[in-house]
């Protein structure tokens, strides 16, 4: 049977050793639709790479859940956790059943102290998730003002 992390897209430039490493730390966990994988305000301890399904992220509120973003197989999410460990800034709900690969602080942060180089290479894949979503949330926010300012 095929593993975790060589069903996640996103490892596959990883290298073998890597991936080995990688699935070492690595748990599986399973959602159903309608299921939360976390509210807002809990303590960010995992980090999830989903495998299949899809999620939304967004808040609860009075008249419903406002999404934010839908996320699908081979993305990542709540990778904050494994840089600050702080609360959850948006709730992640399952709307089609997902299968998710669970990288916790805790692993990530003895592998990470261990100087495998593989760490690092786990951060600049965070990394550019990150800044796509930075320049996604700006370049959204720059069309909002550009509307306002022609009104």
């Amino acid at each position: 049977m095929t593993g975790i992390v060589e069903r996640i897209g996103l490892f596959s430039h990883f290298d073998e050793r890597e991936r080995k490493v990688l699935q070492l730390v690595m748990q599986e966990r399973n959602l159903t639709t309608g299921s939360y994988l976390f509210r807002k305000g809990d303590i960010a301890r995992e980090c999830y790479f989903i495998v299949s399904g899809c999620v939304e992220v967004g808040i609860d509120q009075e008249d419903g859940f406002q999404r934010f973003a839908t996320l699908g197989a081979n993305e990542v999410l709540g990778e904050l956790a494994l840089l600050d460990g702080g609360g959850r800034s948006a709730a992640c709900r399952v709307v089609e059943d997902v299968e998710l690969g669970v990288l916790s602080r805790s692993d990530f942060d003895r592998v990470f102290n261990s100087g495998n180089p593989f760490a690092f290479h786990l951060l600049d894949l965070i990394a550019e998730r990150l800044i796509d979503r930075l320049r996604g949330a700006v370049q959204s926010l720059s069309s909002v003002m550009d509307t306002e300012r022609s009104r």
